[in-house]
């Protein structure tokens, strides 16, 4: 992992899944930056989401990636 904000990002989700509004406020940067990461890392297939109503939560899909 390459990118200190992508390496934020894994750190703030650890093993739960989080909205994305939760993880603009715990990594302190604007959403738009934000998603651009979290789609790179969808794209790695790192992470994957679920959609509950209006809101998208993040998650850790690589079983490599998971802390123990």
């Amino acid at each position: 992992m390459s990118h200190p904000l992508r390496l934020k990002i894994l750190c703030v989700l650890g093993t739960e899944a989080i909205s994305v509004q939760d993880i603009v406020e715990k990594v302190g940067t604007s959403q738009s930056n934000i998603s651009q990461h979290l789609a790179i890392l969808r794209e790695k297939d790192i992470l994957n989401f679920k959609k509950d109503a209006n809101r998208v939560f993040y998650y850790i899909d690589d079983p490599r990636m998971r802390s123990s």
